[in-house]
């Protein structure tokens, strides 16, 4: 379900580590890897469900907010660069 996104953001972190901004990178990860595993835990200790396809629809999710937020920084870095 992902793999779209995730090859988008690709091209963002790739950008991203061209530009310097390593320790950001780092940190935006860092947050994308934890929400993937809190909302799992999340929605295992409630019992809601525990399939894999949980599991998917929460990697599209995060990954999706992950794409906007990178794009959105990304473009933010590089109107502060030309300026």
């Amino acid at each position: 379900f992902s793999s779209f996104f995730t090859c988008l953001s690709s091209v963002y972190q790739s950008s991203m580590i061209a530009h310097g901004k390593v320790w950001a990178l780092f940190v935006l990860r860092l947050l994308r890897d934890i929400s993937i595993t809190l909302i799992l835990y999340l929605i295992l200790s409630n019992g809601i469900s525990g399939s894999a396809l949980s599991l998917a629809y929460i990697y599209l999710i995060v990954y999706i907010v992950y794409f906007m937020l990178l794009a959105a920084l990304q473009s933010q870095w590089l109107n502060n660069f030309r300026k």
